[in-house]
């Protein structure tokens, strides 16, 4: 697979898809509609940070990895 998420972008889409979580164990989001929304994003983030691959950044051809000299 090719990876196109650098490790500030990984670390980013981690600590959201936490954030979310949390918001959603904790039920500080209100309405079961969007409480089902940010918890599937969360898993999205999260899924798409460990495997270090973003199909939307494939689509636009970018990338956050740094190229070595």
């Amino acid at each position: 697979m090719i990876h196109n998420l650098g490790l500030t972008d990984r670390v980013i889409r981690m600590i959201v898809a936490i954030v979310f979580i949390v918001m959603f164990l904790s039920g500080n989001i209100l309405g079961r509609p969007i409480a089902i929304v940010f918890f599937s994003l969360a898993a999205i983030l999260a899924f798409t940070s460990v495997v270090s691959f973003c199909p939307t950044y494939l689509a636009f051809n970018f990338t956050t990895i740094k190229k070595k000299n």
